[in-house]
């Protein structure tokens, strides 16, 4: 690598760097010569970091300077999680730095994204594969917090803050003020207590169609990994169940219940009050954009209230 490329690389802006495909590849193509990989790559254009793929076999993945506590956390919990759920997370081949530049290599998960196929499936179908996220979400929850010692992400000062902050992140995201004035009188009606002992647990915090992997065997649809560990932390357990009724289960009552059975909640526990302390999660989310949110399905785009989303969403 020629020295005018390195300065150059080491002082532009990440997003500059992202959009210049070959500054990406020279960069890229010196990180494989000093981990002696070699072969095709190519540029995976989701997510907010730079990433590739190599043979598809290898991910390499690279963080924005300022995204140190990303990476560290992305480090620190695959090799905690690694062989402990029931279905595969990245296993790590190398997690260094190139100049200021953090970035981990690790194995691919093999298979099709979620998202790819979800829509089209039948209900047996999303069944199943629901169960399998309770199953998979459940352990990663049984993994001791113990473990999760170094994480740079406390839950503790950041529940605490989005609870103090909650109307500047919405504001901050320019949510109209027929939403803005009912967040104080909502959120001030859920009693919440989200330092309980017994509910900490590791929190990926972004359960998506986006993150999770499927094959089909022997005619069966499985889940096969799950990805994407940089914003996760230790915290309480009703956080993660967020994602599932936003993004997977969209609406679907029965899907979400039976997701919260494989997961091993009582029938009990499965009730309103649970609805209405996951919507209170979702609003303190630190990516919490409820105008995106409302987005994905076509039913909330007409809802006017926050209890309508809270029951669409998570209702059970």
């Amino acid at each position: 690598m020629k020295k005018e490329d390195i300065e150059k690389i080491a002082a532009m802006d990440f997003k500059q760097l992202k959009e210049d495909h070959n500054l990406c590849s020279i960069l890229l193509e010196d990180i494989l010569q000093k981990n002696q990989l070699a072969g095709q790559y190519e540029k995976i254009n989701e997510g907010s970091q730079l990433v590739y793929s190599l043979e598809d076999r290898y991910i390499i993945k690279f963080f924005a300077k300022e995204d140190k506590e990303f990476y560290e956390t992305e480090r620190e919990f695959l090799s905690i999680i690694d062989g402990k759920l029931s279905i595969a997370t990245p296993k790590i081949i190398t997690a260094q730095y190139w100049s200021e530049y953090p970035y981990i290599i690790m194995e691919k998960i093999q298979g099709n994204l979620l998202k790819e196929v979800w829509q089209a499936l039948e209900y047996q179908e999303k069944l199943e594969l629901i169960r399998q996220l309770g199953e998979t979400i459940q352990s990663l929850h049984a993994v001791p917090i113990e473990q999760f010692q170094r994480l740079p992400f406390k839950w503790e000062p950041f529940i605490k803050k989005q609870q103090k902050d909650f109307l500047t992140h919405h504001q901050n995201y320019q949510l109209d003020a027929s939403w803005l004035n009912q967040l104080g009188p909502y959120l001030r009606s859920v009693p919440i207590d989200p330092l309980e002992k017994q509910y900490q647990v590791p929190l990926h915090t972004e359960i998506m169609l986006e993150h999770l992997f499927v094959q089909r065997k022997n005619g069966k649809l499985k889940l096969t990994g799950l990805i994407d560990f940089e914003p996760s932390m230790t915290g309480h357990r009703e956080y993660d169940f967020c994602g599932v009724g936003l993004f997977i289960t969209q609406g679907n009552s029965g899907l979400f219940k039976e997701f919260f059975k494989a997961y091993g909640l009582s029938s009990l526990e499965i009730n309103d009050q649970l609805t209405r302390r996951i919507m209170t999660y979702l609003l303190y989310h630190r990516y919490c954009h409820l105008d995106w949110f409302r987005s994905v399905a076509e039913e909330t785009k007409k809802m006017k209230k926050l209890e309508e989303l809270e029951q669409f969403w998570f209702g059970v």
